[in-house]
């Protein structure tokens, strides 16, 4: 950090007139002050709602809070104390420019089109950082610039080639301030080139002085540094790493103050990487000092991170003097920074390991005009910061975005408007022409600058080698997108390509592996885990054995999986083994010691959302349904789009006999699912039978009807074992049956058969299953192997005593004989058996019958218990009183 200091560039550049005041303070003391007083002129009301949204990469709570509470980071207080703040939970995976575009345009990856830090040039197959020209969709700065708003928008990341928006942008290229030249397409408009580029504060800029700011002991390094060359070394390139970044965030605050001050701007979007990038150096450092840490480096870096917020914080302040008060503030975080007990002792040693650095929760602000003061929001997502931008001007959301409005923020909610989608508007969107053309030098350097950061390996020299790497990056980072939304079987389809190419990449080899035990390939799973012993691979013992229980797990064995996570726990008590023992237990009905796992997760880290869910769950089966409903609340707080919270607090609240809360529960769960079939099913029920609403039902039941169209409810069991009745059952119920009423009524089956008269002939032709689809059809036992693989099918499988079965059928075979004397074979009674046993036994080996038994006198015996269990199975709300009409004792004639 050597140079003279430059007071214009640093200060009244870089913040304004409070630049030189901090200037001086800094040059005096070292320090940051606490606060600074600075008076501003208040703009001019505007018909248009002034917006500033700032982004703080890697900031978290858990290092805020405590610097809050000693009165360290005075403006974020204020923003705080004027408007909401909360967690905001980040997307997987967690890496910066795929984040910051979600956050941009409210969709995932797979829909916006950025998936890496780099990607393949198209024109020429070289590699490049990833460019605003890859993204596919619009982001809210083109919607907002077609609606007429002026926009700045500075740093954001990627935003480069700046687009010609309707106002100003300067790309995340600008501030490279190492280099001298300004990358080409970096500021638009081109005029505004020469104007910004004197903004531009360098490293060699600084001195010490400056880094005495972040560093109390500053002077004991030098004297450290003349002892031996190797820590001269490490010394410096920490403090010229720590002076880049200082030069980064001042030129970024030095563009969007100047842009605030001097332009016309309805909506400014400011992106500050330097909490991130200062974090991944200096966290390690930071108090509590870990036993690996080196003592002297410790005392010498352990204020840094702490520093590096308090210089944020300082130029927040400014940056909402010069917003003013009735301008609407959004300040967030695409991700947190570990801090405590969880910091890696290591990165791990693979593509951006860094990224395993982030907390998935990361921080929000908001406030403004009509928006709720000092208060909290809760479940606040990526995915939520453009469609709630959008609401709060009162413009139309695009109904293709992922994310939700932020109700609960507003003192009153806000009335929505929507469009089917802003990619199917034309219109002047003030976006990239086709033809925008990169330059090999600057993509050389600025993938050099990753390398350098740690965010990408050393680039290899062969550029083939290159670009299978990265495309195959670019590739599983979809995958892991597509698996976040619940898409494996596209997720797997991807991630097999790639296992193709490369089978000793551990991190695809784990992820096929939890995929196919997710989608109960559990044979494919083991196939995978081969691999680790084949191609020795190198993970930690403790992940190995990790996945050899999470494939043991998924086969159902779980007195096998309990010994298994019994004997890993007693070496070492990880988070991971912790979740399968919980999991285990839940299923062995064991619901006490689960409980018990689920509280020792939660407090080993608070915002466990896996583990809060898990321990509402396991209240709900102890009936203790005011805890269940808690924990379920809890959990939609820290993740409001978690559809199976919102369902588990609908169960907990309809235990509780609160039926209207539990109904708009099912509702949230039903719309951010809209298959969910048994929240559609349990609301069905609370509108028909708690509320007295039935109109309200009927659009359910047809929502029903339509995600079950495909799949066919088959009636199975051995002749005479309640298959008619149970047809009819259904039939009242309100599910569609397949039946052509060949088969006449007769004093056997007074109320008919029930029978589709093509089933008889399904092993020469299957062409009927194609008219099957949404529909009960009854298939006798021994033809259910032989419905092809490609038809989904829920099979209720008939079971009765046996004697009344082997009675009925030789009583209703003597009368069509025309015998009068009836007898009952022992040996046909075991063929019975066998068949029964043999049939189903079929059944369940095949991957398309998911099959449920019910006893023809158990539900003459308990017709309610029965028809809801029937009614949970097939995720189908039967009317219930319809149904139970169908059920009368004297059908056990036998």
């Amino acid at each position: 950090m050597n140079g003279q200091i430059k007071e214009h560039s640093l200060g009244l550049l870089a913040l304004g007139d409070i630049g030189v005041k901090l200037t001086r303070e800094l040059t005096r003391t070292g320090k940051f002050p606490d606060q600074l007083q600075i008076p501003v002129t208040k703009k001019t009301k505007r018909d248009k709602k002034k917006t500033l949204i700032v982004g703080w990469d890697a900031a978290d709570w858990d290092v805020i809070k405590p610097m809050l509470e000693r009165g360290q980071l005075p403006a974020l207080n204020s923003l705080i104390g004027k408007g909401v703040m909360g967690n905001i939970r980040t997307l997987d995976p967690p890496f910066s420019p795929m984040l910051w575009t979600s956050i941009a345009t409210g969709k995932h990856a797979d829909q916006h089109g950025i998936l890496n830090f780099v990607e393949p040039q198209p024109d020429t197959g070289k590699i490049r950082p990833v460019q605003s020209t890859s993204r596919k969709c619009r982001t809210f700065w083109n919607i907002l610039g077609y609606l007429g708003y002026k926009t700045n928008i500075v740093g954001w990341w990627p935003s480069h080639p700046a687009e010609p928006v309707n106002g100003v942008m300067v790309s995340n290229h600008f501030h490279k301030t190492e280099k001298e030249e300004i990358p080409e397409g970096s500021v638009f408009p081109i005029s505004m080139y020469e104007e910004l580029k004197a903004l531009r504060v360098a490293p060699s800029e600084l001195d010490r002085r400056h880094a005495e700011a972040f560093i109390r002991n500053l002077g004991g390094i030098k004297m450290d540094e003349e002892k031996t060359e190797e820590k001269t070394n490490f010394h410096n390139d920490l403090l010229n790493r720590l002076a880049i970044q200082i030069a980064h965030s001042t030129t970024i605050q030095a563009t969007t103050t100047h842009l605030m001050q001097h332009t016309d701007w309805d909506v400014t979007g400011v992106y500050f990487e330097g909490i991130d990038r200062l974090s991944h150096l200096f966290m390690k450092y930071h108090p509590p000092r870990q036993p690996h840490i080196n003592e002297t480096h410790y005392h010498y870096y352990k204020r840094i991170v702490t520093a590096a917020y308090r210089f944020h914080d300082m130029m927040l302040g400014r940056l909402l003097e010069l917003a003013g008060e009735d301008t609407t503030v959004i300040l967030l975080s695409d991700h947190g920074f570990y801090s405590d007990h969880r910091r890696l002792p290591s990165i791990p040693n693979e593509p951006a390991g860094i990224a395993h650095e982030h907390n998935p929760m990361g921080v929000f602000c908001m406030k403004g005009p009509g928006i709720k003061q000092d208060q909290l929001v809760h479940g606040a997502s990526l995915l939520d910061v453009t469609p709630t931008l959008l609401a709060h001007l009162g413009e139309a959301i695009g109904e293709d975005m992922e994310g939700k409005v932020l109700q609960t923020a507003f003192d009153t909610p806000l009335s929505l408007k929507k469009i089917p989608s802003w990619e199917d508007v034309d219109g002047e969107f003030y976006e990239h022409l086709p033809a925008v053309r990169d330059s090999p030098l600057e993509t050389k350097e600025s993938l050099q600058d990753l390398v350098d950061l740690g965010y990408l390996e050393a680039l290899a020299e062969d550029e083939e080698e290159q670009l299978f790497q990265v495309t195959k990056e670019c590739n599983y980072n979809l995958a892991l997108v597509l698996a976040s939304k619940g898409r494996y079987e596209e997720a797997i389809d991807l991630l097999e390509t790639i296992y193709e190419e490369d089978l000793s990449d551990h991190r695809i080899n784990k992820r096929l592996i939890d995929y196919y035990c997710i989608t109960d390939n559990v044979n494919k799973a083991r196939n995978v885990f081969s691999n680790f012993k084949k191609y020795g691979m190198k993970v930690k013992q403790d992940e190995f054995e990790a996945l050899e229980l999470r494939i043991l797990a998924a086969t159902d064995d779980l007195v096998a999986t309990e010994a298994k996570t019994e004997a890993l726990l007693a070496k070492h008590r990880s988070p991971g083994l912790l979740h399968y023992r919980a999991t285990n237990l839940m299923k062995l009905l064991r619901y006490e010691e689960a409980t018990n796992i689920y509280l020792e997760l939660i407090q080993l880290n608070p915002q466990d959302i896996s583990a809060t869910s898990g321990l509402g769950r396991s209240y709900f089966k102890q009936n203790v349904f005011d805890k269940a409903a808690e924990y379920a609340l809890s959990a939609i707080n820290m993740e409001f789009f978690n559809p199976n919270a919102h369902y588990q607090l609908g169960m907990a609240l309809f235990k509780l006999a609160q039926y209207e809360d539990a109904a708009r529960a099912f509702e949230i769960a039903i719309h951010q699912r809209p298959n969910f079939n048994r929240a559609t099913s349990k609301l069905i029920r609370i509108f028909r039978d708690h509320l007295e609403q039935p109109k309200k039902a009927e659009p359910y039941v047809e929502m029903l009807r339509h995600f079950n169209q495909e799949e066919i409810v088959v009636v199975s069991g051995l002749p005479r074992s309640g298959t008619s009745m149970m047809m009819q059952i259904l039939d009242a119920g309100g599910l569609r049956v397949l039946t052509d009423g060949e088969r006449t009524a007769d004093k056997h089956n007074p109320k008919g058969y029930w029978e589709y008269t093509p089933v008889k002939n399904t092993l020469r032709d299957k062409d009927w299953l194609e008219e099957a689809g949404g529909k009960a059809v009854k298939v006798v036992a021994p033809l259910l192997h032989a419905i092809p693989l490609k038809y989904k099918c829920k099979v209720i499988f008939m079971e009765r005593d046996l004697d009344h079965v082997l009675h009925s059928q030789q009583k209703m075979l003597a009368d069509m004989r025309g015998e009068s004397v009836v007898s009952f074979p022992l040996s046909k009674k075991n063929r019975l058996l066998k068949q029964s046993l043999s049939a189903k036994e079929k059944a369940h080996n095949r991957s398309n019958l998911e099959m449920m038994s019910f006893n023809y006198q158990e539900i003459l015996k308990s017709p309610d218990e029965a028809i809801e269990a029937l009614s949970s199975f097939l995720n189908f709300p039967l009317d219930t009183e319809a149904a139970k009409a169908i059920i009368a004792p004297e059908l056990n004639h036998s």
